[in-house]
């Protein structure tokens, strides 16, 4: 059975996790750059930043495993 997702959520999908990628990997260019931004907060900041661009890669896992048929879970949005 085939899980049929509508065109906006395969855009969202794609568009939210790509403007986040951009945006956290900024921010950690931005502070590694910058000799005054490499304060404590400004590197915790950079490290959160970090986590969560890792965190997004899940977001595209997802999709690729999506649109190759391999089916992790069957209710998986």
């Amino acid at each position: 059975m085939t899980v049929c997702i509508p065109i906006f959520y395969q855009v969202f999908y794609v568009v939210i996790p790509t403007i986040s990628l951009v945006g956290n990997s900024s921010v950690v260019y931005v502070t590694i750059r910058s000799r005054t931004l490499r304060s404590a907060c400004n590197i915790f900041i950079a490290l959160i930043s970090l986590g969560d661009a890792v965190h997004t890669f899940a977001h595209f896992t997802m999709i690729a495993l999506y649109y190759t048929s391999v089916v992790l879970f069957y209710f998986w949005p």
